[in-house]
């Protein structure tokens, strides 16, 4: 039985306590596909994650006009694009929704913020029920696909 014998030198501990840098930092191209209705501290969690990853490119010094994100909801999810008086009638509830502010700040940091038109349909919503800045996509799969095969990095929630 051969053994591998590790040899650990300061060089190489201080090395493996560093996380890995990225290399691509210009032309950041993804697309995440949200369709499912979790919530990650009081908004929907694919627009939580989004939120975090335009933030940690930002900690790495990243301009946001390097970063070409777009989030298409779907499904079980799209009611998170409702404007508040459309998400209080959906949920029936009076909160308005609570996922506006960071939906509002995600599209002012230039991630292109999209809703499906089959969702759309198949709730009865119309565009004046979609928050201002949402864009309207002609179905969510085929929206994918295309970034996909324009070398967009794919991410589900």
């Amino acid at each position: 039985m051969v053994g591998i014998v590790m040899h650990a030198n300061a060089a190489g501990a201080e090395n493996a306590s560093e996380p890995i840098p990225i290399t691509i930092r210009q032309n950041i191209r993804a697309v995440y596909q949200i369709k499912d209705d979790t919530w990650e501290e009081g908004i929907g969690k694919g627009v939580f994650y989004v939120q975090k990853l335009m933030a940690a490119y930002q900690d790495m010094q990243i301009p946001n006009k390097e970063v070409h994100l777009h989030a298409v909801f779907h499904g079980d999810a799209g009611y998170h694009m409702l404007t508040g008086d459309a998400y209080d009638a959906f949920k029936k509830t009076d909160s308005g929704n609570p996922n506006k502010d960071a939906v509002v700040g995600l599209i002012k940091a230039g991630v292109s913020v999209e809703l499906c038109d089959q969702t759309m349909k198949a709730h009865g919503w119309k565009s004046e029920d979609i928050l201002p800045g949402v864009k309207i996509v002609i179905g969510a799969y085929p929206r994918i696909i295309d970034l996909q095969q324009q070398g967009f990095a794919y991410i589900r929630f």
